[in-house]
């Protein structure tokens, strides 16, 4: 199953999924063209660029898909708690209070929405093992695991009782 954390990691990137797609077929319409090819690349070279450019293009195209289709299975009020935390990265008590919910209805609507988008990517064929291999190297997911780490390791500091500040 996709960990929670690298759950977080796909719902943070999600926003910016549109544009890494465009990146990606432009880096591929490149290593196609005639500009490319007249440049002395060894042909081996320019097709391994083109594999790896195009797995990961159609990896990125079905994860985008995986994504939507899945946030289409959440209800309106997980819905908008994702979007709030997620996409425009709110702060929780300005969240909840907008919402017009307590924090914990707002933690109990995103942890439920975070455990069906676990699921409904899992069943599209993501996991674990799948995204790091595939965007291991991608700054996209890179920034948006680290923003992870950070918002868990603050998590993990209040539960064990810590100041915040260490």
């Amino acid at each position: 199953m996709i960990s929670s954390k690298l759950a977080a990691t796909l719902l943070y990137a999600y926003p910016a999924l549109p544009d890494l797609i465009s990146n990606y077929k432009r880096k591929l319409k490149y290593l196609y063209s005639y500009e490319c090819n007249s440049r002395e690349i060894a042909a081996n070279v320019i097709y391994a660029r083109i594999f790896r450019v195009g797995d990961i293009l159609e990896n990125l195209v079905a994860l985008r898909n995986a994504m939507t289709s899945a946030l289409g299975f959440l209800s309106k009020e997980q819905r908008e708690v994702i979007e709030g935390v997620y996409f425009k990265c709110m702060n929780k008590d300005k969240l909840a209070e907008k919402l017009n919910v307590t924090k914990s209805l707002l933690r109990s609507r995103k942890n439920t929405a975070l455990n069906k988008l676990r699921t409904y990517v899992e069943i599209f064929g993501f996991t674990d093992k799948l995204v790091i291999e595939v965007f291991d190297d991608e700054r996209l997911f890179i920034d948006c695991a680290k923003k992870v780490a950070e918002a868990y390791a603050l998590s993990e500091n209040f539960k064990s009782g810590g100041s915040g500040d260490e």
